[in-house]
């Protein structure tokens, strides 16, 4: 397996530390099986990228994964957003973005991500452009689109890439709620896993991927209980 490093830069998440990626050979595409893979060894997707972090020092960055073989642990703020929302209609659709979601997905970042990278990249990019991997999570309301979620399938595993949501629509909680309704898509077709990315314990806006149990954190390049992870100092900024 061919990997690249990319340059430095700024952390998005801890602007002192500087970040880099090891990028898997663009080349190679990403077959559903190929990146079940890549998935299980801490790897995560962007556009037609699969990389993992490979930052010099900080070592702050942590794959997080729900195993789908035991029942969600369903908080009392879990439960209210699932009250809150039972007038929602979730569906799975192919991963191909209508001018509805392209223009759902501006309003977002104009509100939520003014002045981030986030704003360089469009709609479309969220998708794998093979066509192999994503689909969309839509949640509607009467027709009305108001969030969705980027999903990456594999055979064995799906991948929550990213959610979008109507500012307006901010009480929801309709990224919680996208994340416990993809849970159960998920669990319904026979996956082990969903994958929720990389978090990081110094950044709060992570914090919420942590409420979601039985959690697994990818640390010394196996999966274990997030409890056990937390006993690990070397997953901290320096």
């Amino acid at each position: 397996m061919n990997l690249y490093p990319t340059a430095e830069h700024t952390c998005s998440y801890l602007p002192t530390q500087l970040a880099r990626e090891a990028v898997i050979d663009p080349s190679q595409p990403l077959t559903p099986h190929h990146y079940q893979q890549l998935l299980a060894m801490g790897f995560r997707r962007s556009g037609p990228y699969a990389y993992r972090t490979a930052c010099r020092i900080c070592r702050a960055c942590i794959a997080v994964r729900i195993p789908l073989d035991a029942p969600l642990v369903l908080r009392r703020r879990h439960r209210r957003l699932l009250k809150r929302n039972a007038d929602c209609q979730v569906r799975m659709v192919a991963g191909r973005m209508q001018p509805e979601h392209r223009s759902l997905y501006h309003r977002y970042l104009e509100h939520r991500h003014g002045s981030s990278g986030m704003r360089e990249l469009c709609a479309d990019d969220l998708l794998d452009p093979t066509g192999n991997l994503s689909c969309l999570c839509e949640i509607r309301v009467g027709g009305r689109l108001l969030a969705y979620t980027v999903v990456d399938c594999t055979p064995d595993a799906w991948s929550a890439v990213y959610t979008v949501f109507d500012p307006q629509e901010q009480h929801r909680g309709l990224g919680n709620f996208a994340i416990l309704r993809t849970h159960g898509l998920a669990k319904a077709a026979g996956a082990d896993f969903l994958y929720l990315g990389y978090w990081i314990q110094a950044a709060p806006q992570m914090g919420y991927k942590t409420e979601f149990r039985p959690l697994q954190v990818f640390l010394d390049r196996r999966w274990r209980p997030f409890a056990e992870g937390l006993r690990f100092e070397d997953n901290a900024p320096p």
